[in-house]
């Protein structure tokens, strides 16, 4: 019996001493400081869905377009950025030498009706012609939780410029509304004119993420209205890439400048609660040489 009082005497003593050790620690070694809003543990982190309604002739859209790559570079992987281009509003979308309207951005237009460009829809619901305030908006929207992720792989036959994408929305909780999924292509590094602040035209502009077409129709397909935490949705799309026509304003689509967008949304408020991206052409990472180590770049 007196063994085990000894053996708790010392155990006291180490906890006391580890205690005391606690006392030590400085305070620059308590907290680390973060730059952008922390989720709760074990959240999902949302990622915000930027429709950009935009035009080459828009002597103020090239601003509003470098606003939106400084919140896609401080909020990396969390926002998505597509490029609208609509037929309506020739006064800025009436093309130079490239032509980047669509009929989906037409639709997207009619649904908002943007007074002025450049405009821009965060998540389905708050809409802003302000661009010195786009970054707080963002940076709003990324602190929001999630409630689902979204799983997206692109599989490109080359032979025929056929696109196949299957994408799985796995739920993270329980979710009881109508829900709809949509499927985008855009593509990136378009270069063509495109009218600067101050009226002048660059014919070196380099346009992104711009929409091309949608894979799933308009207001892309439903998928339910009672989703359990654990459930999981999945879905196929396909479309083949423009491989050019008459019009030279019209060019082929690069598929390897293109990308997928997939993005879930309420069917009645069009609010959108969770979306994705993937490239058309994934980027292959070179295998290390001999005398290299993994990730070791020359």
């Amino acid at each position: 019996m007196k063994s085990i009082y000894n053996i708790l005497f010392a155990a006291s003593l180490c906890g006391a001493g580890f205690l005391v050790s606690c006392d030590n620690i400085s305070e620059d070694d308590r907290y680390i400081p973060v730059d952008k809003p922390v989720l709760p543990p074990h959240s999902v982190a949302k990622t915000v869905l930027v429709q950009e309604f935009t035009g080459v002739k828009c002597v103020n859209c090239p601003t509003g377009a470098a606003e939106l790559h400084k919140a896609q570079e401080q909020y990396e992987g969390q926002v998505i950025v597509v490029g609208m281009h609509p037929y309506s509003v020739s006064v800025n979308t009436e093309p130079f030498n490239n032509d980047m309207r669509c009929d989906e951005a037409e639709v997207m237009y009619q649904q908002y009706k943007p007074d002025a460009f450049p405009c821009a829809v965060f998540n389905g619901t708050k809409m802003s012609t302000s661009v010195n305030n786009w970054l707080t908006t963002v940076t709003d929207l990324v602190a929001e939780e999630a409630q689902m992720t979204i799983d997206v792989s692109c599989d490109y036959d080359d032979s025929n410029r056929n696109l196949k994408v299957d994408y799985a929305v796995n739920f993270t909780s329980d979710i009881n509304k109508d829900l709809s999924v949509m499927v985008w292509i855009m593509e990136n590094h378009i270069v063509g004119l495109q009218n600067m602040p101050g009226g002048a035209p660059n014919p070196l502009y380099e346009h992104n993420h711009v929409l091309r077409a949608s894979l799933n129709g308009d207001w892309g397909q439903k998928i339910g209205s009672s989703f359990k935490n654990g459930r999981v949705e999945e879905g196929t799309a396909s479309i083949t890439l423009y491989n050019g026509g008459a019009d030279p304003r019209k060019p082929a689509w690069v598929p390897e400048n293109c990308q997928v967008v997939v993005w879930v949304f309420d069917t009645a408020t069009k609010a959108v609660e969770q979306a994705a991206l993937a490239d058309v052409i994934p980027a292959v990472t070179p295998e290390p040489g001999p005398d290299e180590e993994p990730g070791e770049v020359e």
